[in-house]
Parts: structure tokens; C-alpha cells; sequence
């Protein structure tokens, strides 16, 4: 049976409390004070920060793309094409 966490209203202590999902929204009684409990809904334990894939290193001799080889440490720059001389796109 799932786990659901439930909060005192009066005494404020957390506990969990095991019972079928059909139950799963019926309030609890607190084990500490006997007073009323409702049910905690709590953000999933996941790690959102994490990339999904890991990077891949740029190669340490260059690399080729786009029909053109860079050399190692090239910076970055535009693959647009080139404009004609009275500004214009192609």
C-alpha cells in the first residue's frame, strides 16, 4: 500500500500514514494529539538541474561541420549566408 504524509492542523506534527490510493484523500488522525490530519502533497524527489544528456567534449584537434573544418581554439562564428555588397540577402 502506498505511503501518503499528512499534517496535524492542531499540533502541527508530520507523520504517514499507509492505506489504499481508494483512501487516499480521507483525513487522519494525528498520533501525537488525536486532533485532525490532512494529507501533505509534497514535490516528487527528482532532480530537475541535471542535464538529460551529457555534453560532448569538442574534439582537442578541431572539428568539421557545415561542409568546413575549424582548427583547434577557432572562435565561434555565423554560418548565415554572406550578404551582397549593396546589403542585401542572397
Amino acid at each position: 500500500m502506498p505511503r501518503y504524509p499528512f499534517r496535524c492542523e492542531s499540533c502541527g506534527a508530520s507523520f504517514e500514514v499507509s492505506r489504499p490510493m481508494s483512501q487516499a484523500a480521507v483525513d487522519a488522525q494525528c498520533p501525537a494529539d488525536g486532533g485532525r490530519a490532512v494529507r501533505v502533497f509534497e514535490m516528487p524527489a527528482t532532480n530537475f538541474n541535471r542535464p538529460s544528456v551529457a555534453p560532448r567534449p569538442r574534439p582537442s584537434g578541431g572539428y568539421t561541420h557545415y561542409g568546413h573544418t575549424h582548427g583547434a581554439g577557432v572562435a565561434p562564428h555565423s554560418h548565415a549566408p554572406a550578404r551582397r555588397p549593396d546589403g542585401r540577402s542572397p
